[in-house]
């Protein structure tokens, strides 16, 4: 194993001022009933400014691929026990390091990126949705859906472990900063602001970037009730990712966010030239004004289509669909 892979999960890494990190992956799981349970509700948040999602159904899968489902993991207990009623978060997240395992065994020499790249392409949409309405799956603008409850989907160790086998390591990442917006603009409750970046993405220097893994927006705003805010990053492709949602515990008035690195990965292999849009709103009934300071968009990504040279054979497969997307946009070009 060349690289370091933590594993993440929590209620909110956003309420506990835990800092999105490009090389954590967010793990949760997508419960059996049809309401979300509360976990899951705060979880959401840190997927939506942070990294991957890989929302991990406590099933029991069978190689017939029939499916026991089960509200509990048998496993190692306290004091030499068993117990069959680990659940949660608690056990989603094991299980999500044991699918990557497998995939180290299958090919060691994956890094960090390879197994997110993986991620996105070998999740499973399933039966995953909000019973509640509130988030739909939604195609980005290179063809792969996500969901800002479950992310990329739920794990599928054999597919993930079958790409790994005939995996070829993705291309060198590049970071770029790719503009800034540094005038105070006041936002009030009745009112929506909306600030533009037009970038190129860096391109002619040794810092472009062509195909986005993650983008970061570090934003400095000030709110009389932080908690009331949301902020929505548009993609110049179309693609509209909530990087911050209403957080009914948080009060602050004073403190606000100072230089956070709001992140995304729900552009993952898109084109990040042209205009970025950020969204400042209050999702609120009370009367409300803040203060955004400063955005600056980050970009990182890689120069080179990065899944060239790998053979997809299911045409509609992840993998097909946006190798397909990447040719075409090279032949435009």
């Amino acid at each position: 194993m060349n690289e370091e892979f933590p594993f993440l999960a929590h209620e909110s890494s956003l309420i506990n001022f835990i800092p999105p990190v490009l090389w954590t992956l967010v793990i949760d799981r997508s419960p059996d009933m049809e309401a979300l349970p509360s976990v899951a509700m705060k979880i959401a948040v840190a997927i939506q400014r942070s990294s991957l999602l890989l929302a991990q159904r406590e099933t029991i899968l069978a190689e017939s691929n029939h499916s026991i489902t089960t509200k509990h993991t048998a496993t190692t207990d306290l004091y030499g026990k068993c117990t069959t009623t680990h659940s949660g978060t608690s056990a989603a997240a094991p299980e999500a390091a044991g699918v990557f395992a497998l995939a180290l065994e299958a090919n060691p020499q994956l890094t960090w990126r390879d197994i997110q790249h993986l991620t996105v392409l070998t999740s499973k949409r399933n039966s995953l949705f909000d019973a509640k309405g509130r988030f739909h799956w939604t195609m980005n603008g290179v063809g792969l859906e996500f969901n800002h409850l479950f992310g990329y989907g739920v794990l599928d160790a054999g597919a993930m472990v079958a790409l790994a086998k005939k995996w070829k390591t993705v291309p060198p990442r590049y970071h770029c900063e790719a503009g800034s917006v540094l005038e105070t603009q006041e936002v009030t409750s009745d009112r929506s602001i909306l600030l533009k970046i037009k970038t190129d993405a860096c391109a002619g220097t040794e810092y472009a970037v062509n195909y986005l893994e993650h983008v970061q927006a570090v934003i400095s705003v000030n709110a009389t009730r932080r908690g009331d805010l949301e902020l929505f990053l548009t993609s110049p492709m179309g693609t509209r990712s909530m990087i911050l949602s209403r957080r009914i515990n948080d009060d602050d008035h004073r403190d606000g966010f100072t230089k956070w690195p709001f992140m995304t990965t729900h552009t993952w292999g898109e084109y990040p030239q042209g205009n970025w849009l950020l969204e400042v709103s209050f999702n609120t009934q009370t009367p409300q004004h803040g203060w955004i300071r400063e955005w600056t968009l980050m970009l990182h990504g890689t120069r080179e289509p990065p899944y060239t040279g790998l053979p997809a054979a299911d045409p509609h497969s992840k993998l097909a669909i946006v190798k397909k997307a990447h040719e075409e946009r090279s032949s435009a070009m």
